[in-house]
């Protein structure tokens, strides 16, 4: 077995077209772990440097993922009022201590004219017509405005306490954005000035604040819409009961945050990176007969398919199993993790990866992403051996697996009723982890009731493909073996 096992393995290296594929995979991995490690929230604010209440300048994305680890991990201990309203005077002290007072006027001139202040006046009062705007904002490209219902345009307005007042407010709230010109020459510009630091602190300071309460609002209202079904409100109700009975624990989650947004972007181009590598399987071998030459018994034959289907399977698996290892690797590398027991939350902009919070572990959604991830590259590539070895034809093979990976994408994961469910099971939705850890428009949720029993629905994926896949594996040994040449 290990020599047949061995032989699998040589047939696709020694195909150079193979490496090159894998080294170009990896390093769009590579490249892909860097951008979430080194992004910043938008392209107006790659161009400013922010700067700490000590005058320490972070100069880049993951400077600022850094510090704003370290700087709410002083928070870490129980969550509850304390902590939020701990959070909360911390917060209204440093935006009222770098309110936003003193207009960087050399920034204003490079970028607006030195009749900044007349056109920005102008703009937000209606004098000018769209055309107007236009060719300004070509003349000096400008970059970043907006217009109200009225029709009035309206332009970032830079203040020289912005690299502070702007860094923490990505820290507390997820998100920075510039003052505007309506602030300072709108119709209700007084009356917006001189609230502006309340809005951020009481409106903008995330949910998360609010605890478990603000996904209780948050699912109520979407009941109330119709977009939650009466079994996600049984589901999501025994979920509360569960919250309620243990102690929310506060720490930072930037850095488990950006770890669990580089899982989720591993993505269909690493399951077609698979189809290719294993398309020709059992297509060649099985089209020119060239197996049965070389063992020409039922045994044998035994023996050999079990090894295709061996290497296939690992192959599948080590391919996505590495680039989960570059992920966790990169995680230790850059920004910290915390404890795994944090319920799931976002904090400081870290990332993007949308789900319910404070429901879930971290440790919870990594072992699902783990688990999921390797069971979707064994079912891409057990699908990718059954048609190659049915077609006996390489190309047959690759086409018929592309219009597979289509038809996943064509049947929207949000679709209404059975389609939510159905559109679950494709590979290559199976990589969007997230989507088993959220409540979707349409009746979809993380759970389905039993006779009064909540079944995670991933495992119920695990158990269909598994089954799926020992069907297919028994069905091309005994075909295999059914077309060998009987020895004499």
């Amino acid at each position: 077995m290990m020599r047949l096992l061995k032989s699998e393995y040589q047939k696709l290296w020694k195909r150079k077209f193979t490496v090159v594929l894998l080294i170009a995979l990896f390093a769009y991995s590579g490249y892909q772990i860097y951008q979430t490690y080194h992004a910043t929230a938008s392209s107006e604010i790659m161009a400013m440097t922010y700067e700490t209440t000590d005058h320490q300048k972070v100069a880049n994305g993951l400077a600022y993922f850094r510090y704003a680890d370290e700087y709410l991990h002083q928070y870490a201990g129980p969550f509850n009022e304390d902590t939020i309203q701990k959070m909360k005077e911390d917060y209204q002290k440093i935006m009222k201590k770098y309110q936003r007072k003193n207009i960087d006027t050399e920034k204003m001139e490079r970028i607006y004219g030195k009749d900044w202040e007349s056109f920005l006046k102008g703009a937000a009062t209606g004098k000018y017509m769209e055309e107007d705007v236009r060719k300004r904002m070509e003349r000096m490209n400008i970059d970043g405005y907006g217009m109200d219902d009225k029709g009035n345009y309206f332009f970032n307005v830079f203040y020289k306490e912005d690299p502070v007042y702007m860094l923490y407010q990505r820290i507390y709230t997820g998100h920075s954005q510039y003052a505007t010109s309506h602030e300072l020459y709108g119709e209700n510009a007084g009356q917006i000035s001189s609230e502006i630091v309340d809005i951020s602190v009481n409106q903008y300071l995330p949910r998360f604040l609010k605890g478990a309460g603000a996904e209780k609002e948050l699912f109520e209202n979407a009941m109330h819409s119709g977009e939650i079904t009466n079994t996600s409100s049984r589901i999501a109700k025994k979920y509360q009961e569960e919250l309620q009975q243990g102690q929310l624990q506060y720490d930072s989650t930037v850095g488990n945050h950006l770890l669990l947004t580089n899982l989720n972007k591993i993505d269909f181009v690493s399951l077609l990176v698979i189809i290719i590598v294993l398309s020709d399987m059992f297509a060649q071998e099985t089209h020119y007969k060239t197996d049965q030459i070389l063992i020409p018994t039922k045994e044998g034959a035994k023996r050999l398919v079990i090894a295709k289907l061996l290497c296939g399977m690992s192959i599948a698996i080590g391919i996505l199993f590495l680039q989960l290892c570059m992920i966790v690797l990169a995680a230790f590398i850059f920004v910290p993790l915390r404890s795994l027991d944090l319920t799931v939350f976002p904090q400081a902009d870290a990332g993007y990866y949308e789900m319910i919070r404070f429901i879930f572990t971290y440790r919870e959604v990594l072992v699902s992403t783990f688990f999921l991830t390797l069971i979707a590259a064994m079912a891409i590539g057990m699908v990718t051996m059954a048609i190659s070895y049915f077609s006996k034809n390489r190309f047959a093979t690759a086409i018929l697996m592309l219009v597979f990976m289509i038809l996943s994408f064509a049947i929207n994961f949000r679709q209404d009723g059975w389609l939510a469910y159905l559109c679950s099971l494709f590979p290559s939705h199976m990589l969007e982890v997230n989507t088993f850890y959220s409540w979707m428009n349409g009746g979809f949720s993380p759970f389905i009731i039993f006779m009064d029993m909540m079944i995670p629905w991933k495992n119920i994926v695990y158990v269909l493909w598994t089954i799926l896949m020992i069907i297919l594996s028994v069905i091309i040994i005994q075909r295999y073996q059914k077309h060998f040449v009987k020895s004499h």
